[in-house]
């Protein structure tokens, strides 16, 4: 039965699609420009656990939020255009300088005169722009945001069928897990625009409690936020959760960030600066007040933020004969379902005192970064060899300068730092639009083993921003419009030890991909992507571990098109390796087949997919994005041997009432049990069900 599946669904999967129409319309450029971000996310993901959820609620809110209120081209200040992230800082500046020189856009055609935008961005461009008069601009005061603005109101119930082992009695006739093993999500927004957000978000982890024990007011975690952006002199306030993202995120960057990926733009950090925090994430935000103020080509911001983070909690007695509290580490999990992980929580208070100066100087966009930390404990790391470097104390200060620079076809842009034991890092890149053809990419960076900066996002290959220095070298070919060549190159070296690597070490990482667009309903590419590190040997048993060689390889053939206007296929083969000197290759395999049915003037969207995978071990594992709800992506990895299956649908209830119902299951052919300790299931299959219900008033 489960090898007729395939079959049974492609035949199903034709007869929908013979039934729809050929009509193109506003949504299929929306999702036309979600799988865009999808792709993107598929690849920089790949260190997720394996139940990885991104959550990118910010990112969407201001993609909706245009797609409501498209920009217009002939008004949009610089500061409005930066939300289209797939214009590069050239192709941004080519825009502003072709309206300045110009005068006003006639028409959205004009668009394709514009020297550095080819075909393809300017296609992603046109849901969120337009192109109309320049009107004036009606003088706004504080209570203007609460007339026309929209509500929404989000609720998201999730399950797993099977349980895990920490919701079976013990012993003592105990469960491990305190709560239930549901998974809830409350969210309330109101917003207008870009220029004013007021929201408060749930969310309760499966295992934890539900008001009692724990969380006698509801949910384990809440977040809240106002957030309002003005034109004047005021230009940004943020109270509550925020984000604060400067420079390119050597000292101050809250929240997530784009690597490495075929898009070599993405090596860059856009400017941000202030953002409201509108995801549960319970880790990456700031939680207090900051402004934005200052003349036009001037912007001050600062920043105030103090939270409660999760700590491992210690004590000792001192010299004196005194009890004295501290912690050994921060827990970034999240989750507070058993005993211990309720002691962790909040047991550290964190505080961050901030400031940034950006200004406008002969065409040179230059910026200062300053943030200090502090805790109310000290951190008292358990240090070892290879990690005796890390910051481990209780206060922190580091600054930067961040530069940029556009002249013509070029962009040179950077950021220095430097934190108070006198740790250094540096991070240098350059864009090149030589045509509308052909892009390139560089980037330099150099952390040292010893800079401590705790609000870092910068790009590399490892987290935390230390201990490595490489060079990322990227480019982009498009011979015209229905071929597209990307590959990067990135040599990088850590001069001190790392977790599993008793020595300095060295590593390169290359990519390459083809993509075929014969026309907007067919896209197909190849990509083969081969990174090479070092690390402690398997099974090495002497007092030294010697670090050798491992490498990790993927083949990838993707093929997406759409037969019809309402139905979509997806197809993806991809193979998969890992090998370590002096011990045999593991490699792996997935194939998925996807179906998507979004019916013209129809109340109702479906997504299918059924995935086939064999891996001989979790080091050849292999990611790839999975459809899901609104606002919710994942990219488990696919490890073992088995299969996996999910459908979706959407409905729209009513006008302004969405429904979304998920159920997917993993069913495993090498094993009797899934994961270990207490999230274990007893079983060979894993079934779980989302919910998730939108209103808008």
């Amino acid at each position: 039965m489960r090898n007729t599946l395939p079959l049974t669904l492609l035949v199903l999967g034709f007869i929908v699609f013979s039934q729809a129409t050929h009509a193109q319309s506003r949504k299929e450029r929306e999702a036309a420009n979600r799988a865009l971000i999808e792709d993107r996310i598929e690849l920089l993901n790949e260190d997720l656990d394996e139940n990885g959820e991104v959550d990118l609620t910010a990112l969407f809110d201001s993609f909706n939020a245009l797609l409501e209120r498209p920009l217009n081209l002939n008004s949009a200040s610089e500061d409005e255009l930066r939300a289209l992230f797939f214009l590069n800082e050239i192709q941004l500046q080519a825009l502003i300088n072709h309206r300045e020189k110009y005068g006003h856009l006639i028409s959205i055609y004009e668009l394709k005169q514009i020297r550095s935008l080819d075909k393809e961005t300017i296609h992603l461009m046109l849901p969120f722009v337009l192109v109309a008069e320049k009107q004036a601009v009606p003088r706004r005061n504080l209570l203007s945001v609460f007339d026309g603005g929209r509500n929404e109101l989000w609720m998201r119930y999730q399950r797993q069928f099977q349980d895990q082992r920490g919701f079976l009695q013990n012993e003592d006739g105990e469960t491990p897990f305190k709560g239930t093993a549901d998974r809830l999500y409350m969210r309330y927004r109101y917003s207008k625009g870009s220029r004013f957000s007021l929201g408060i978000t749930g969310e309760k982890d499966a295992g934890e409690e539900f008001f009692t024990g724990s969380n006698p007011n509801g949910f384990d975690f809440y977040s809240g936020h106002i957030f309002y952006k003005n034109d004047g002199f005021i230009k940004r306030i943020a109270l509550g959760d925020y984000h604060a993202k400067f420079g390119q995120g050597l000292v101050t960057w809250s929240g997530y960030a784009f690597g490495k990926s075929a898009d070599i733009n993405t090596a860059k950090r856009p400017t941000v600066g202030l953002k409201a925090n509108t995801s549960a994430d319970e880790n990456l935000f700031l939680r207090g007040g900051a402004i934005t103020f200052g003349p036009e080509k001037l912007d001050v911001t600062v920043f105030y933020s103090r939270k409660k983070i999760d700590g491992n909690l210690a004590e000792f007695t001192d010299s004196l004969n005194l009890d004295i509290q501290e912690f050994t580490s921060i827990q970034n999990t999240g989750v507070h379902r058993t005993d211990n992980e309720i002691a962790d929580k909040d047991g550290v208070i964190e505080e961050h005192i901030g400031a940034n100066i950006n200004t406008i100087l002969k065409g040179w966009k230059l910026g200062a970064n300053l943030v200090r930390t502090k805790y109310d404990l000290n951190l008292n790391r358990n240090l070892g060899l290879y990690n005796q470097f890390e910051f481990s104390a209780k206060e922190n200060i580091a600054y930067s300068l961040d530069y940029g620079k556009v002249w013509k076809n070029l962009n040179l842009y950077g950021e220095a730092a430097r934190s108070a034991n006198g740790g250094t890092a540096l991070i240098t890149g350059l864009l090149a639009s030589l045509n509308k053809q052909l892009s390139l990419s560089a980037v330099y960076r150099n952390y040292s083993r010893d800079f401590h900066s705790v609000l870092n996002n910068g790009f590399g290959e490892t987290g935390g921003t230390k201990n490595e220095k490489g060079l990322f070298t990227g480019i982009s070919y498009k011979p015209n419009r229905r071929i597209k060549f990307t590959a990067y190159a990135d040599r990088f070296k850590f001069p001190w030890l790392r977790f599993r690597t008793d020595a300095p070490s060295n590593g390169t990482e290359y990519l390459a991909q083809f993509t075929y667009k014969p026309s907007r309903s067919q896209e197909y590419y190849i990509r083969y992507r081969t990174e090479t590190k070092e690390q402690n040997a398997t099974g090495e048993e002497s007092i030294i571990d010697f670090p050798t060689e491992i490498t990790k390889r993927s083949l990838r053939f993707h093929a997406a098109w759409k037969p019809t206007a309402a139905f979509q296929l997806k197809s993806r083969l991809e193979f998969s390796q890992f090998s370590e000197q002096d011990q045999p290759d593991e490699n792996g395999f997935l194939f998925y087949q996807d179906f998507i049915y979004k019916p013209q003037g129809k109340p109702y969207q479906i997504s299918l997919r059924y995935a086939h995978f064999a891996m001989d071990s979790y080091d050849s594992r292999i990611y790839a994005y999975e459809n899901d709800l609104l606002y919710v992506f994942s990219v488990p990895p696919y490890f073992g041997r088995g299969s996996r299956i999910y459908a979706m649908a959407k409905f729209k209830i009513k006008r302004r009432i969405d429904l979304w119902i998920r159920w997917s299951q993993w069913f495993y052919n090498d094993r009797t049990t899934i994961s270990s300790g207490n999230n274990e299931i007893l079983n060979n299959r894993r079934d779980e069900i989302k919910i998730q219900v939108r209103w808008k008033f």
